[in-house]
């Protein structure tokens, strides 16, 4: 019955290829995968018991490994600007100078 409906749907978006409930657990677990669904909670909703039976039904795509690769590069760059803003970072109050150089606080006074 469920390949008659998968048949159907395949035919309504022009897909040639003979549909398969296998082929649709690849698919969900894929796609859960991509929309960045944690592999934990993949494994709970396709139920099953260990993570290791969800790999091979959730496979990465070139696509979500550039998507996480940007994520890390964003992350590294941020990290980056942050720690350049605590480098350069100094307060002037008066005549006293407090600068704030790689998270070493240092007074100066300034004449």
């Amino acid at each position: 019955m469920l390949a008659a409906k998968l048949s159907i749907v395949g035919k309504a978006c022009g897909i040639q290829q003979r549909l398969s409930y296998h082929m649709a657990r690849h698919t969900f677990g894929t796609m859960c995968l991509s929309a960045g669904i944690p592999i934990e909670s993949i494994a709970k909703m396709m139920g099953h018991a260990s993570i290791a039976s969800t790999q091979i039904y959730a496979q990465v795509t070139d696509c979500k490994i550039s998507e996480d690769m940007d994520k890390l590069i964003a992350k590294h760059q941020e990290k980056n600007k942050e720690n350049d803003t605590m480098e350069t970072e100094a307060i002037t109050i008066g005549a006293m100078t407090i600068v704030n150089a790689n998270r070493n606080e240092s007074i100066e006074e300034t004449a």
